[in-house]
């Protein structure tokens, strides 16, 4: 059974100034002009671009960081054709309304999936980079048919510490206090062990974003079965300029 959400206390100014460092939502901001997926949540309309809408299958993409989530519509529609694709914004991203933050992106998350649980006879949800940390809460909570991460983390916290200089000689990393000044965790790792759904990791040799250790703690809670495929001479992003990449998710996805 999922674990119950922590008590809601009054967000402080310390998790407003966080999540405005956490939350990269400025850059992908347009009009909705170009949406044609709209849903309506409390505090937020969550808005989006589908793609081969009539396929009996869907999967629903969560994208990155400072992520244009419709600029993909093209690329899922010629690499994904057996599946209709549902590319939507979080709330304070691209078209969608809202302030974004982890308790309200995963629970929008959840009522997209939901909702395209009655207009298809199967979901499947890939998470990008940031978006791994909001599907593998997805992929726990419900009975996904298929989960693809791609350059997945185990937690926020984790991945910010790794990046962090250390201030002092003799600091031990794994004891920097980052957890107590993030409002935003994204511990993928806690509900990692929940995700029955057969998973694909899709990792890059040379990200230094998401550094390796922080993609294997992951992968190791994950279900056995887990297919992993690496693109070794890769950074975080360039991995999605080759075919293989596609190639593997439509495999995947059939």
């Amino acid at each position: 059974m999922p674990r119950p959400p922590s008590r809601l206390r009054r967000p402080t100014r310390l998790d407003r100034f966080t999540r405005s460092q956490v939350f990269q939502a400025a850059g992908t901001r347009h009009g909705a002009n170009v949406t044609t997926y709209v849903l309506e949540r409390p505090g937020a309309v969550l808005r989006g671009r589908v793609v081969h809408d009539e396929r009996p299958d869907a999967l629903l993409y969560l994208g990155g960081n400072a992520e244009h989530v419709t600029r993909w519509g093209d690329r899922f529609r010629e690499h994904v054709p057996h599946r209709a694709t549902y590319l939507v914004a979080y709330r304070g991203y691209g078209a969608s309304t809202g302030e974004p933050s982890e308790r309200a992106i995963v629970a929008d998350a959840l009522a997209v999936y939901d909702d395209l649980c009655t207009r298809h006879d199967k979901v499947a949800v890939l998470g990008r980079s940031l978006g791994s940390g909001v599907a593998v809460q997805v992929a726990a909570a419900r009975d996904v048919d298929r989960l693809v991460l791609v350059t997945p983390f185990d937690s926020l916290v984790a991945v910010i510490r790794s990046l962090l200089p250390l201030p002092l000689p003799g600091v031990v990393r794994d004891r920097l206090p980052v957890q107590w000044l993030l409002a935003e965790h994204f511990d993928s790792v806690r509900h990692a062990d929940r995700v029955t759904a057969p998973t694909l990791v899709l990792r890059s040799g040379r990200d230094d974003l998401v550094l390796p250790a922080r993609t294997d703690r992951l992968i190791a809670r994950l279900p056995a079965t887990t297919e992993v495929v690496d693109f070794a001479e890769d950074d975080h992003v360039s991995l999605a300029d080759h075919d293989a990449y596609w190639q593997a998710i439509s495999r995947f996805l059939l």
